[in-house]
């Protein structure tokens, strides 16, 4: 429903009786029944005192309801008037309930930007419950392309569901800017990442008079948003979109944190050491070999191995990209600019991607730019919120994933950043 102005609730009523009572125990202590005259006295005293106690509650009372009243007015107003920290804030809090996690990106005057974590495509069964021709029920394997058209469906669905919210509960908001990302499978290093499935753009105009009840999710987003974006294989199958040349949505993403994102969708977050894919195999630690007595060695810079930084994507007037960057040695020599004209789209590249430059000419990328934060963020944090033995164990496995990423043992058995070019 769209939003109102709000009305701050009535006041408490004031407990009349109880200040009365309480008030003529007060007047009566010390006095016997035989003191007649001034037990009647008291009582007239305490009667005018509780009259008067229960005029200032009453007022008490009715100012602080005028006090919420005026704030309520003032957020509402701000409201109306798109004030970017007000719309941001009553959305992020209108979105936690959400079933398919949304999170605000920004604010533009009167626009929005927000990005849905879609479910993957096991949210839709492989089978379907049908009837026989004798009537009997029947699980029907579903067909390649109907599975993955009835995941389209509940996409766009949780896309609608997002922006239809965002409209009611901003009611001066004229536009939303939808970006759908899912994670991926992990990689071979137990990295994961996120993808762009589709990206739109829907104006408050632009959805009135849709036939709601009757017209669903796939028809809606095709036909009332603008700017859509969106990859389907032969067989319906939702495809990536390529952010290479997509600047803008690539940084729409990195404006939101897609890891807390990840967590409100219940996204696994490993428990125990046995859980955690690091480096090329799955370390079982329950089963790994006895913690090293040897204090792990300082960390050394390898030979041609370093961090790009300064990272940069930009349309050039020839209807290419630029791509400029440093990358700054992990022996601590002085960085080297580079600069590629009219690049080829390159995934892995970006900032504090790490890689090996043996020449001035040649730079092979080892760890990308999203496994780089996806390890920062995931699978070391995760190491070292372990216990001390087990953090051990992890290192006796001897896996260099650490090394590649520039991270290094402390002591104690902690990962903690090293290369130079990540410090700070």
């Amino acid at each position: 429903m769209p939003a109102t102005a709000p009305v701050a609730p009535s006041p408490a009523a004031v407990d009349m009786v109880g200040i009365r009572q309480r008030r003529e125990r007060e007047a009566l202590r010390g006095l016997n029944a035989f003191q007649r005259s001034a037990r009647a006295s008291a009582r007239q005293h305490a009667t005018e005192a509780a009259s008067r106690e229960i005029d200032a509650e009453t007022a008490r009372v009715r100012r602080e309801q005028a006090d919420l009243q005026r704030q309520l007015d003032g957020q509402w107003q701000q409201l109306l008037a798109n004030e970017p920290d007000v719309v941001f804030a009553t959305l992020t809090e209108a979105f936690e309930n959400n079933e398919a996690p949304a999170a605000m990106a920004g604010v533009h005057d009167s626009e929005v930007s927000v990005v849905v974590l879609a479910p993957d495509v096991d949210a839709i069964p492989e089978r379907m419950p049908r009837l026989t021709e004798a009537g009997n029920l029947s699980l029907v394997k579903l067909a390649k392309n109907m599975r993955n058209s009835f995941y389209v469906l509940l996409v766009c669905g949780h896309v609608l569901v997002t922006v239809r919210e965002a409209l009611a509960v901003a009611p001066a908001i004229k536009s939303v800017r939808v970006v759908v990302v899912r994670w991926t499978a992990p990689n071979a290093y137990g990295a994961r990442s996120v993808e762009c499935l589709l990206a739109t753009v829907f104006a408050r105009d632009a959805l009135q008079g849709i036939q709601w009840p009757t017209a669903d999710a796939t028809t809606i987003v095709n036909d009332a948003s603008a700017e859509l974006r969106i990859r389907q294989g032969s067989v319906n199958e939702l495809r990536p979109l390529d952010l290479s040349n997509e600047p803008a949505l690539a940084a729409l993403l990195q404006a939101v944190d897609l890891e807390e994102l990840g967590q409100a969708a219940g996204r696994e977050v490993p428990e125990q050491a046995n859980d955690l894919v690091v480096g090329k195999a799955k370390l079982a630690g329950s089963r790994s070999s006895p913690p090293s007595s040897a204090a792990p060695p300082p960390w050394r810079p390898r030979p041609g191995w370093g961090t790009v930084r300064d990272y940069a994507a930009v349309s050039n007037d020839r209807g290419g990209t630029d791509v400029s960057c440093r990358f700054v040695p992990d022996d601590g020599s002085e960085s080297l600019p580079l600069v590629f004209r009219d690049a080829t789209p390159m995934p892995e590249m970006g900032e504090y991607a790490r890689g090996i430059m043996p020449s001035r000419d040649q730079l092979t990328i080892k760890v990308p730019a999203a496994a780089m934060i996806d390890a920062e963020q995931s699978v070391f944090k995760e190491i070292n919120e372990l216990e001390p033995e087990q953090r051990a164990r992890f290192y006796a496995q001897g896996h260099d994933l650490h090394e590649d990423c520039g991270w290094a043992w402390t002591p104690d058995y902690k990962l903690v950043k090293a290369a130079p070019g990540l410090i700070g």
